[in-house]
């Protein structure tokens, strides 16, 4: 009976022991590395080039009135690193102008008085939902400043168990993105006086961007994720609020087009060797501030 019990014990014993060494393990273990999550989520950008219409809403107040402005943009798509907006008013609005092209890292754009020629804004996110390559994405969250300098677009390979910890990524974590199950690239969510900390949010089944905080606390929400031609997955509706600051993208269509046709588009010189149009928007401070800061 002795020996009964005491085999019963060790059964046990070894039991708990193996239980405790699986939940010690780092974890790590059961979260990808950052790479692979990047990798994931740039497979779902599609494949050759579309045009999308959107209406960016933006609200407005006058007096006990709650309205909106309502702009109409036209974005021709390559990739991430070559995008072309076209930006139109409505019967409300009147006459609205706005061009530029994004080439490399740079923009071309129109202003009340010309065209020129800078670096592409930090805050620039269309480009984090049309990148296509892991590391065109790493790059544009490294411009935005998102993303800390340990981040890669290629991970060292893991050589052995005892290396696993060394090797870990704590700017990886698993929490929640608008409700979401969702990965974690960035800083921990606050620092210490309390203020959110700059970090990407990615859905964790499906690898789809969920959430952008810039170090500005600026962030963009996508919501309601659809399918198109060519792969592409992207988000019906987007929300972007900085400071008192809220509007809504809305998209109205995607379609797909010939590269031969988008690549008559996308070249800067269609804006700075031809006659084009000053750029004219609206006279309020949340569209200027819109188009200064994330256009």
């Amino acid at each position: 009976m002795t020996r009964f019990l005491n085999k019963k014990s060790l059964i046990q014993s070894t039991a708990l022991w193996a239980l405790i060494f699986i939940f010690s393990l780092p974890s790590l273990a059961y979260i990808p590395k950052s790479q692979t999550i990047i990798d994931h989520l740039v497979q779902l950008h599609g494949k050759g080039a579309y045009v999308i219409e959107q209406d960016v809403v933006f609200p407005q107040t006058q007096g006990s009135l709650i309205g909106s402005t309502i702009l109409k943009e036209k974005w021709t798509v390559e990739n991430g690193e070559a995008l072309r907006l076209e930006v139109s008013g409505t019967k409300d609005t009147g006459d609205i102008h706005f061009e530029a092209v994004y080439h490399n890292g740079k923009v071309t754009f129109t202003q009340e008085n010309g065209v020129t020629t800078q670096k592409v804004k930090p805050e620039f996110f269309e480009g984090f939902f049309h990148t296509r390559s892991k590391q065109g994405f790493v790059d544009a969250l490294q411009r935005a400043n998102i993303a800390p300098a340990a981040l890669t677009a290629e991970a060292t390979p893991t050589t052995s168990l005892e290396n696993l910890k060394l090797e870990s990524e704590p700017f990886v974590q698993l929490g929640r993105g608008g409700g979401t199950i969702a990965w974690i690239i960035g800083e921990p969510n606050v620092d210490p006086t309390g203020r959110p900390q700059p970090a990407v949010w990615v859905e964790q089944d499906e690898f789809r961007l969920l959430k952008l905080r810039f170090p500005s606390t600026a962030e963009v929400i996508a919501n309601q994720y659809a399918g198109f031609s060519g792969g592409l997955s992207f988000p019906r509706e987007r929300l972007i609020s900085w400071g008192n600051n809220k509007i809504v993208i809305r998209i109205k269509s995607i379609r797909s087009i010939a590269l031969s046709q988008a690549a008559k588009v996308l070249n800067p010189t269609t804006l700075t060797q031809k006659k084009t149009s000053p750029s004219h928007l609206p006279e309020l401070e949340i569209v200027r501030e819109f188009y200064s800061r994330f256009r």
